[in-house]
């Protein structure tokens, strides 16, 4: 249900776009010259707003994801899936042991 709701936001979204410019569009012949400078920096102001949301909002979802995540250990490997005699084998991290050798790097 909500895939569906989401595909229809996203195939109507370019139509909401279009629509919105063309009645700005308008909006902005009927205006007089110092209605439309003062509009277009009104507009200028609600850009960097918009942007800087957007900068702040993907800020706050990498930092989520980062917390969401599974720490591993430093010597853990991924092992991807894989099939074993016909089966199935989930992937997943795996310790390896580690060496006198690799203790004395940094």
């Amino acid at each position: 249900m909500m895939a569906g709701v989401v595909r229809v936001i996203l195939i109507l979204m370019p139509f909401f776009i279009y629509f919105m410019w063309l009645r700005s569009i308008k909006r902005q012949q009927q205006m007089d010259s110092a209605e439309r400078e003062k509009a277009r920096e009104a507009a200028e102001g609600r850009m960097a707003r918009a942007i800087g949301f957007g900068v702040a909002a993907a800020v706050a979802v990498i930092i989520w994801m980062t917390m969401e995540t599974e720490q591993h250990e430093r010597n853990s490997v991924y092992v991807p899936s894989h099939t074993e005699n016909g089966q199935l084998v989930p992937g997943g991290f795996i310790n390896v042991p580690t060496t006198d050798a690799d203790k004395t790097k940094p």
